[in-house]
């Protein structure tokens, strides 16, 4: 009898690890387009790495200095003549981070995004989809053109993915009821295209910048430690600025009152630090020659 059960249990195992087998050729295109933004799976992890709703997850490794980035991923849906594919934030962690675009020290990241989007064919979609803890199918709340995405309707996405993920007591028809916190999976961009590989080889060529620019968010801990930092970086160069004007008034190429209205300049007015560390090489430079 135990032999018996053990050979159904093998038989099970076979058939199930056929049919996720699928994936393995389709991964290696992954690897050919993306390169090191994925990491290299060997055919048991790839089987490994889909679901029993038929959905290959795919993580993706960041470009930074951290290890523990919590970046979105990949999933692959294969169906008989279609593919669909999705960049995803799923965890908690990762549409965190993904949060970090709206904060004053990413302001070139958060443009590159919007611009990035805005060049997708209109074919890409933005979603946001509610699931809830016993796993039953994902709710669609709301889809945008990912081409139409603007700053206003992520910061929209992202907050109805707050309120789903906590729960809690709500107004519905004037009345006080309670949510059940909700899975919520923010898909920032999303294909569905012919069974091909040249199709799906173009979806990811055409995702790659995406996906090069989300890796390229700082975490909390880099942006903690940059300004930590930041001040010994402004003493340095004020430590410069000074020995340059000390060298000037020495010099006789400008007077005592002069050194001071520029002193007084750099610590009051931030934005022309620049323009008077150039103004005062420039001027050491010409005397020098």
């Amino acid at each position: 009898m135990f032999l018996g059960d053990l050979h159904l249990h093998l038989v099970h195992l076979v058939k199930r690890m056929a049919w996720k087998g699928k994936y393995v050729g389709w991964y290696g295109l992954f690897e050919e387009e993306l390169g090191e933004l994925v990491p290299s799976l060997s055919e048991r992890e790839v089987v490994e790495n889909v679901s029993a709703e038929d959905v290959l997850t795919v993580p993706l490794r960041g470009t930074g200095k951290e290890n523990d980035v919590p970046l979105p991923s990949l999933q692959l849906r294969l169906r008989d003549q279609r593919l669909s594919l999705a960049i995803v934030y799923g965890s908690k962690k990762s549409v965190e981070h993904l949060e970090n675009i709206f904060r004053e020290t990413h302001r070139d990241e958060h443009e590159r995004l919007f611009n990035l989007l805005g060049r997708l064919p209109t074919v890409y979609e933005t979603k946001l989809y509610s699931g809830s803890s016993d796993g039953s199918e994902m709710e669609l709340r709301r889809r945008y053109l990912s081409s139409r995405l603007d700053s206003g309707l992520l910061r929209r996405i992202l907050d109805e993915a707050d309120e789903l993920r906590k729960g809690g007591r709500r107004i519905v028809n004037n009345q006080s009821v309670y949510v059940k916190p909700r899975s919520p999976e923010i898909y920032l961009a999303s294909i569905n295209t012919p069974l091909s590989q040249e199709s799906f080889r173009q979806a990811l060529r055409e995702m790659r910048p995406l996906i090069e620019s989300m890796s390229s968010i700082k975490t909390r801990r880099e942006v903690i430690r940059e300004r930590l930092t930041r001040p010994k970086k402004m003493r340095n160069v004020y430590s410069e600025f000074v020995e340059a004007l000390n060298q000037a008034k020495a010099e006789g190429l400008i007077s005592a009152e002069r050194r001071r209205e520029l002193d007084r300049r750099w610590r009051l007015e931030e934005e022309e630090r620049d323009e008077l560390l150039r103004e005062i090489r420039a001027l050491l430079n010409s005397h020098g020659q």
